[in-house]
């Protein structure tokens, strides 16, 4: 009877031996666990900020490339009218040389306008081209 109970308490104390290294070694687990979902938090707010800020930088050029397309229409727009004028005038048989000389200033200054919102190596370029035109023989 003795040795059942002996052999009951080194059972139990075996148990309650195992029980503390399953306890420790799910205590570790948890808190490796805990440290991994800080990283990953730590990582997702890094992420979103990132992406607001790429967010947000890509918005200010965009507004710009908008802006810059609905001038390019607009003067566009205006060229074609001033075309439209400028060819109904050539129609007219008793049209005046200093009309179409004032129609050709107006086209020339819409494209000084248009070519000083493009980007400044071609809006150079092309502004040298338009100012060595000779506008006298009109």
């Amino acid at each position: 009877m003795k040795e059942e109970k002996d052999d009951l308490e080194k059972t139990v104390e075996s148990l309650r031996t195992a029980l503390r290294a399953q306890e420790q070694s799910s205590l570790e687990e948890n808190w490796n666990l805990e440290v991994t979902l800080q990283e990953l938090r730590s990582q997702l707010s890094d992420t979103q900020s990132t992406a607001r800020r790429f967010e947000s930088d890509h918005k200010r050029p965009a507004k710009l490339l908008n802006a810059t397309r609905e001038s390019v229409d607009q003067y566009k727009n205006e060229d074609e009218r001033i075309l439209i004028r400028l060819s109904s005038t050539n129609s007219k048989p008793n049209t005046r040389p200093n009309s179409l000389r004032l129609a050709m200033l107006q086209v020339c200054s819409m494209i000084n306008l248009i070519y000083s919102h493009l980007p400044s190596a071609s809006g150079a370029k092309l502004l040298g081209m338009q100012a060595s035109l000779n506008l006298t023989r009109f």
